[in-house]
């Protein structure tokens, strides 16, 4: 039946739906093969980027943690002593002020026997982690409790911390 209506057809309606048949093939091919496989490499190539932004970034955590283990440790005796007479509160926000978290400071109060709370918004959290490693081996401060979220930003925090002297045990 189709060999019979093809060959009633004439030659240039022939070449015409050989010529439509071949153009639906190309666009069927490009738009159900061609194109879905450019859109998943695509997709991948920027994971690829970002796991690589994230292994650098470990790279440089651990290099920093390798520093913090390799200094020698101050005792309990003496961390307390970078304090030089301060107040726990003044320099915390001495401290503060130095490490450029002061825009970010939100609440800073003492909140017990050589206890401090304090409250940062939008602060960059590399920041925030490394002020407090530095107040940790400088003033012998050490993190009581810490409660930290993630804002809409990315790597912005806002963070509650309380901080007290170390003592010795």
């Amino acid at each position: 039946m189709i060999k019979q209506k093809w060959s009633l057809l004439s030659q240039n309606e022939q070449r015409l739906i050989i010529a439509g048949g071949v153009l639906v093939l190309v666009f069927a091919a490009y738009f159900y093969v061609w194109k879905p496989y450019t859109v998943l490499i695509g997709d991948y190539t920027q994971r690829v980027h970002q796991l690589r932004a994230d292994i650098a970034w470990l790279k440089k955590i651990k290099q920093q943690i390798k520093q913090l283990k390799t200094a020698p440790e101050k005792s309990l005796s003496t961390q307390g002593a970078g304090l030089s007479g301060r107040s726990l509160i003044d320099a915390i926000d001495k401290s503060i002020r130095t490490n450029q978290l002061a825009d970010g400071l939100e609440v800073l109060k003492k909140s017990g026997e050589q206890q401090v709370f304090l409250a940062f918004k939008n602060t960059e959290f590399d920041t925030l982690i490394q002020w407090l490693i530095n107040i940790s081996s400088q003033l012998g401060v050490q993190v009581v409790n810490a409660d930290i979220e993630k804002t809409e930003t990315r790597g912005l925090v806002y963070a509650r911390l309380t901080l007290a002297v170390t003592t010795q045990q």
